[in-house]
This record gives structure tokens, sequence and C-alpha cells, in this order.
């Protein structure tokens, strides 16, 4: 009679341990990818072209001022359950020679975003107006915008934890540095996010 109590109070003791592991997971990884909520550490990297005088058909209108841009990015996406979203980030950003102002620089960016989660764990966030400020090289402390930046989609594993996304379709996007006048570069950029969950609410 004894043993057998034991053994109840065991199994209500295990039950009790996966309920409060299952709580500190994320609203997906509990077996629902149609809502994410908590946040995730991300890291990754992206190339952009950039045509002072736009494209045509994703082809610089001026080949002789156009330049490449690359960086790697880290920070947090904070999502919530009602689609909605935050992000901040640091990256790292060498514009490549022949650009007047080649050379290596960091930034600190924020956006905010909306979300969709297709019945097969497909991802796609629509990023808004991003805002960011120079923190280091030639243009330190100038302040910038980022707007029409193309949509991030990807994968939810299937326990709902890590999160692969990238760029599948060119898309023009526009980066205006807030100089005494206004410098708009169009550019178009190829992205890869990794996401990784860090802090459930």
């Amino acid at each position: 009679m004894k043993s057998r109590k034991l053994l109840l109070f065991a199994l209500r003791l295990a039950a009790f341990a996966v309920f409060a592991s299952a709580a500190t997971l994320p609203v997906a990884a509990q077996g629902s990818r149609d809502q994410l909520k908590g946040a995730y550490f991300s890291t990754g990297a992206q190339a952009c072209l950039v045509s002072p005088l736009g494209f045509t058909n994703g082809t610089p209108n001026n080949l002789a001022l156009a330049f490449v841009q690359s960086a790697s990015v880290q920070g947090t996406y904070r999502f919530n359950a009602d689609g909605t979203g935050t992000a901040q980030f640091k990256e790292l950003l060498i514009t490549h020679p022949p650009a007047t102002l080649a050379g290596a620089s960091s930034s600190e960016q924020s956006f905010s975003f909306t979300y969709t989660v297709a019945d097969d764990g497909t991802l796609t966030l629509v990023t808004g107006s991003v805002t960011g400020t120079v923190l280091t090289g030639s243009l330190t402390g100038v302040k910038f915008t980022l707007t029409d930046s193309p949509l991030l989609s990807g994968r939810i594993e299937r326990n709902g934890t890590d999160i692969m996304l990238s760029t599948t379709d060119p898309t023009v996007e526009m980066l205006t540095l807030e100089l005494p006048t206004p410098v708009v570069l169009p550019r178009l950029c190829h992205r890869s996010r990794i996401l990784i969950p860090v802090h459930v609410h």
C-alpha cells in the first residue's frame, strides 16, 4: 500500500515537472505555431548593392556610381502573440570600394514589425521603418532611416524554438542619411537571420 502511494506521488511529481517545463517554453513550442511570444536572440549577415541613381529591373542606372556593402548583425526580436513585435540590433557594416566613404562602421537600429505564421510553420515577417544611429566610422553620430525593406520568410522548427529567415525577392529599399542635406541611397539587399529563444514573458 505504501509503495502504491509512493508510486502515485512520483507520477504526480513527474507530471508537475513536465507542466512546469512546458510553461517556460514559447507559445509555439507548446504545440501551436500560429503565434509566437517572447524574445529571440538573432544573428545574421547581409549584403547590399547600392545605386545612388536608382535601379531599372534590378540593374543600377549608373554602374560607375554603384557600390557594395556587407554587414553582420546581432540583436533581439520580441514577438507579441497578436502578430506584432519589435527588434533592436547592432550592425557592423563594411562599405566596399569604389565608394567615396569606403571603410568600416557600426550602428544601432530599431524597428517594429508584423508577422504571420502559416499552417506548415512558414513565418513571414514585414519590417516597418528602421531608425538608427551610426556609432563609429566617418559618419559617427549621423542618424538614418531605412524604408521599404523586403519581406523576411522562413520556417519555425517543429519544436517551436529556432527560426530561420531570409529574403527571397529583390526589393529596392531606401536608406536615408539625415545629413544637413539628406542623402537617399536606393539599394538591393539580401539578408539571413537565425533566431533562438532567450526569454518568455
